[in-house]
């Protein structure tokens, strides 16, 4: 039972998040903002932040330096706005 949980667990993870940046993707906040909201909102003193972005044209960044140095600043990028918005 406990490995079908964690295969379930691992599942859940790969849907809800980006694999790249471990950072919740666009379908999950789809999907659950309106809860995430509800959870957060009836707590005194909690501050709840939702953003979603879009880098204009990076794929002309991915063919000029490589997607590897993209991979690296959409890291560097999406660690930066959640650290700057947690």
């Amino acid at each position: 039972m406990q490995l079908t949980l964690n295969g379930y667990d691992t599942l859940k993870k790969a849907v809800n998040y980006d694999e790249l940046t471990g950072i919740r993707n666009r379908s999950s906040l789809d999907k659950n903002s309106k809860e995430i909201y509800e959870q957060y909102s009836h707590e005194d003193n909690v501050p709840l932040s939702m953003a979603m972005f879009d880098i204009d044209h990076f794929k002309l960044f991915n063919d000029q330096y490589g997607h590897s140095t993209g991979d690296e600043v959409l890291r560097h990028v999406s660690h930066t706005m959640e650290r700057e918005l947690y």
